[in-house]
């Protein structure tokens, strides 16, 4: 959830002082009212929903990684979980009575919008850049805003309201998320490949650095602030949740570990949605079955069932999420031929970060009562005085955003290739960024530069298996051409040594050359066969069946002499074998005709 779960309570405390006296005796009801539970449901069902889901995770996908490649398990949650939690929010706005029709303007006009400007988005950048750059950032936001939620309803549950606190814990949250994206080379390289994608102008490493000096900066100094208030809080009579202590303290490491420390991106990121999804689940379970129960009237009667009393049916409920990220899989087989239904599930994604900004706001009392929160006061202010204005105004970020995007894609600052290249520089100890300026530079023909991004590549030893084995391949062959390119040179010092590095990669070199040269040979381009021919022999000396080859293409070439030595380099190994006896034989006359 966004905004959502967040007691804005606190907020009331900096409104005009004519209003605090009259809410002076609710503030002191709430504070001499008994304690509530430290828990939303109990401690063990908190540890493992809420504040404790990431001990869970970490050994689950330390053994789900022995079985599955990580893009398989990426794929899973990727469908299951990041795209199928979208829909107990659509459930909400679309079967909850009172809020839909308090908002039914929104939940109509909103889909409409969103999908329109996806799909046209997609339209002219097909690879859709710019839907990955307004997701990803929306898609932070939401994540940090979810744990801002937890964080206050924590604090409701032993009446905590401090406007201080209330505000420090998103500050918290703000800067520490941001600081786990912005000091991770996998992310910042992932938002900068799709802003050059996309057409935009290069970035200098100087400037990111400084940022990171200036963000690490307001950091610490919000953590600093953050400590010194708790204690205040604590030594006034009023701490915070001890369990918001620990969630936020188990959020953020998990936040950062994810981002920074796992050096595979897509492991990275599925570890952290697994626990997101785990926690909006879990609450909206729970939210909606408090409001079957408290206010069934106001609930349609698909979602008044689906969230009775019968425990039962939470199968179904996790069924229909299933079903719903199974659009995943059907978007994967045919976003070859369109992008357009690509681009209606990001649709879903951006819906979903936009309803959670409203739709959970807790200084609502319809949202508060399902999950047992009391205490705080709730005064009506300016934006709430204007709702549509204000609300149409906090769209123009985003029309502002679409806009400079479409304007960026218009004109290409870089083609591909040099984004690639120009991220390979900039970021030398990622692999990712070093194994698609490798690709870059290999097709270009630049194969002494490719092979160093390889090997530099395999020195970082990266911990994706898929990575390492391409990467070995693709050195293996980038050696090969190399070598292949020294023989053509003259050079056969540097052939030898790039044929021999490249054979310990891949022992099946000689083969697959042997195979190629000889499809040439029978093409009649006996002169292109031969230096793989050679490099083959670099390889693998002893080869009889090669050495035959190589002097059947040096004979097409009327270079009588070197053919008539590999032909008896052949007939050394087989000595035998008629056709080797019939080509020595024939090359032996050629030779004495001369």
């Amino acid at each position: 959830m966004s905004r959502n779960l967040v007691d804005n309570s606190a907020r009331a405390n900096r409104e005009a002082p004519s209003d605090r006296a009259a809410d002076a005796p609710v503030a002191t009801q709430a504070q001499s009212a008994p304690r509530s539970s430290l828990w939303i449901i109990n401690g063990p069902r908190d540890f493992v929903l809420f504040f404790g889901t990431p001990f869970l995770i970490l050994p689950f996908v330390f053994l789900a990684e022995r079985v599955w490649a990580a893009s398989h398990l990426y794929m899973a949650v990727a469908a299951f979980g990041a795209l199928g939690h979208h829909l107990p929010g659509m459930m909400r706005a679309y079967g909850d009575r009172a809020l839909f029709k308090r908002f039914k303007t929104r939940f109509i006009l909103a889909p409409i919008f969103l999908v329109a400007v996806c799909v046209g988005l997609a339209t002219v950048d097909p690879q859709m850049h710019a839907v990955i750059l307004i997701a990803y950032s929306w898609g932070v936001w939401h994540g940090l805003m979810q744990t801002h939620g937890f964080l206050r309803i924590y604090d409701a549950k032993v009446r905590s309201f401090h406007p201080w606190t209330a505000r420090l814990d998103q500050w918290m949250c703000f800067t520490w998320f941001l600081s786990g994206v912005l000091f991770s080379q996998s992310r910042v390289h992932h938002l900068l490949d799709a802003f050059y994608g996309l057409g935009g102008p290069a970035v200098s490493m100087a400037w990111i650095d400084g940022l990171r000096v200036v963000w690490g900066a307001l950091t610490v100094t919000v953590t600093i602030a953050y400590v010194v208030n708790a204690v205040a809080r604590w030594r006034a009579g009023n701490p915070p949740s001890p369990v918001k202590l620990v969630l936020l303290v188990t959020s953020i490491a998990f936040w950062v570990y994810c981002n920074s420390i796992v050096r595979n991106l897509l492991v990275g990121v599925l570890m952290f949605e697994i626990f997101h999804d785990t926690q909006y689940l879990a609450i909206v379970w729970l939210f909606n079955r408090g409001r079957a129960s408290k206010d069934p009237a106001g609930m349609g009667r698909f979602s008044r069932t689906l969230f009775g009393t019968r425990a039962a049916l939470m199968g179904l409920y996790v069924g229909l999420v299933f079903a719903y990220g199974s659009l995943y899989f059907v978007n994967f087989e045919i976003e070859k031929y369109t992008p357009v239904f690509g681009a209606i599930l990001a649709a879903s994604a951006l819906l979903h970060f936009y309803y959670d900004g409203f739709i959970w706001k807790m200084r609502e009392e319809t949202n508060r009562a399902p999950l047992g929160l009391q205490g705080g006061r709730q005064l009506q202010r300016a934006h709430e005085l204007f709702p549509g204005a204000v609300h149409a105004l906090k769209w123009s970020p985003f029309v502002a955003v679409v806009a400079i995007l479409l304007a960026l894609n218009a004109r290409p600052a870089m083609t591909g290739m040099e984004a690639r290249l120009l991220l390979g520089s900039m970021f030398p100890e990622y692999d990712l960024a070093q194994a698609n300026m490798a690709a870059e530079l290999h097709a270009a023909g630049d194969l002494e530069r490719a092979v160093e991004a390889d090997r530099r590549i395999l020195a970082l030893q990266p911990d994706d298996p898929d990575l390492v084995e391409n990467t070995r391949n693709n050195l293996a062959w980038g050696l090969t051409e190399l070598a292949e390119r020294h023989v053509r040179s003259g050079d056969e010092r540097g052939a030898q040594a790039a044929a021999r590095e490249a054979f310990e990669l891949n022992t099946e070199l000689p083969n697959h050359l042997n195979n190629q040269a000889t499809e040439l040979l029978q093409a009649r381009r006996a002169a292109e066969a031969i230096p793989k021919y050679r490099v083959a022999l670099l390889m693998t000396p002893a080869r009889s069946r090669i050495h035959m080859n190589l002097a059947l293409a040096l004979a097409a070439e009327d270079r009588m002499d070197e053919a008539l030595q590999h032909a008896r380099r052949a007939q050394q190994g087989i000595p035998q074998d008629p056709t080797l006896i019939r080509l020595v034989r024939q090359l032996e006359e050629a030779a004495r005709s001369r």
